[in-house]
């Protein structure tokens, strides 16, 4: 596979990604290199089976990404870049909003609490130091932190550290392992482990 139909393959996929089928996606990138087409272009084109074309055209229309010319035959010419990117991306506003106004409703009428339960397992870089400042800025008390060094902290989790500190809220670090985070909070779990980590402990925000 040369460079560019690399590029391209990772395209459709994007594509497919932000909600577009296989066809759509390889159509919708046909149609800004023939500027305008029919669907037998698309087809010749793209590979997209011809029968498929007119489906994949219809759906894209109703998206508001492409625009029909209804011609003999009908032609296909894509809207610009800048306004299909802002059509996916509010669609995926939407679907988002949507989704997760529903699962906090969910959350509230269960009464579900996160923090429940004793130790959890994040796993991946993001993903731990998105869990660390979250529970950063819920510390009232005491932030303990277990990590290979204090590098280790991206900047967001420091800034959150020094936050802590200048709340009054006892912020400490212990080594410990990376790229996977065990995580507890308000359990006897994480009391035990507070007492046992802590002991001797010089604070990570000293002098921030």
């Amino acid at each position: 596979m040369s460079e560019d139909a690399g590029d391209e393959h990772r395209a459709v996929e994007s594509l497919e990604r932000l909600g577009l089928s296989n066809y759509e996606a390889r159509g919708f990138i046909a149609l800004p290199k023939l500027g305008a087409g029919t669907a037998k272009e698309v087809h010749d084109l793209a590979a997209v089976p011809r029968s498929q074309v007119y489906g994949a055209a219809e759906s894209l229309e109703e998206r508001g990404l492409i625009e029909l010319q209804r011609s003999n035959p009908l032609r296909y010419r894509p809207v610009s870049l800048a306004e299909a990117r802002d059509r996916l991306t509010s669609a995926i506003e939407r679907e988002t909003d949507h989704a997760f106004g529903y699962l906090e409703g969910v959350r509230t009428q269960h009464g579900v609490d996160e923090s429940r339960d004793d130790v959890w397992t994040v796993r991946g870089r993001a993903a731990v130091d998105s869990r660390v400042v979250e529970l950063a800025e819920g510390a009232d008390e005491r932030l303990l932190y277990a990590a290979a060094s204090p590098d280790f902290a991206g900047p967001d989790v420091v800034a959150a550290f020094q936050e802590c500190a200048a709340a009054g809220v006892e912020t400490s670090v212990v080594s410990g392992a990376e790229g996977v985070a065990l995580w507890s909070a308000d359990t006897p779990m994480a009391t035990v482990l507070v007492r046992f980590l802590g002991t001797g402990v010089e604070s990570f925000v000293d002098g921030a």
